[in-house]
């Protein structure tokens, strides 16, 4: 939701999935005890935060961003998504040598016996896309740009725990917007006990409803053109 003021909004919907918190993907899960929450690098190669200081045993959504933050930043892959075609750093370099080839894509292999794989950083991008589209579109509904935005809202515990400037870094903000993004929390279940202890505030939901306008991505024609544009990183 882009919100003007108080009385007009435009609005999006767009599938980002579960992937984006690490479900579904090989290694991925929820963000609880031994689950890796980032990945920092080393000059010997990658080391994992780990939910509890226990063994790592899956991979959360802020686990897997930050690690893709981390290969793109070392060269090891390009904005695509795919692996560099030739190293442009000694831990690249390292990295691309442990990588396992097969049937199913390449796989890196990760510390705790864990990989990532192709296909994840595949899964990770269409939710990029989806994102990056859906921002792009309600800036140009509203005739705004990027740098007119006072503050962007992220809800839920994702966005709480976010690796610091890796939605700049991957492309999911435009350069200039991590500094005013802020972590708002889990605002669906504040907002339901809100409207539970002030009924009252319906009636000015209701309002405010009536202010928004749906901008529907799916609807254009050229949305499929659109989206692939937005599948790269950064």
């Amino acid at each position: 939701m882009l919100a003007l003021d108080k009385e007009r909004s435009f609005i999006a919907s767009v599938p980002l999935g579960p992937s984006l918190e690490g479900i579904g993907l090989r290694y991925g899960g929820v963000a609880d005890t031994g689950s890796v929450s980032g990945f920092r690098l080393g000059p010997f190669g990658l080391s994992p935060v780990v939910i509890g200081n226990t063994e790592p045993k899956r991979i959360c959504g802020t686990g897997y961003l930050s690690l893709l933050d981390a290969l793109l930043r070392t060269g090891f892959l390009d904005a695509t998504g795919r692996l560099a075609s030739a190293p442009v750093s000694p831990l690249a370099a390292r990295l691309l040598g442990t990588v396992e080839r097969g049937a199913a894509g390449w796989s890196l292999p990760l510390p705790g016996g864990m990989e990532l794989a192709g296909a994840d950083v595949e899964e990770i991008l269409k939710v990029k896309a989806a994102f990056s589209l859906a921002l792009e579109s309600l800036l140009a509904a509203s005739g705004l740009e990027s740098r007119a935005l006072a503050r962007v809202c992220l809800g839920g515990a994702l966005g709480e725990h976010m690796p610091e400037t890796a939605l700049e870094r991957l492309g999911f903000l435009p350069q200039g917007l991590q500094a005013r993004t802020v972590a708002e929390g889990n605002t669906s279940l504040r907002g339901a006990a809100l409207l539970l202890t002030r009924p009252e505030l319906r009636e000015r939901l209701v309002r405010w409803s009536s202010g928004c306008t749906l901008v529907d991505l799916a609807a254009r024609p050229d949305f499929t053109a659109l989206y692939m544009r937005h599948m790269v990183f950064g």
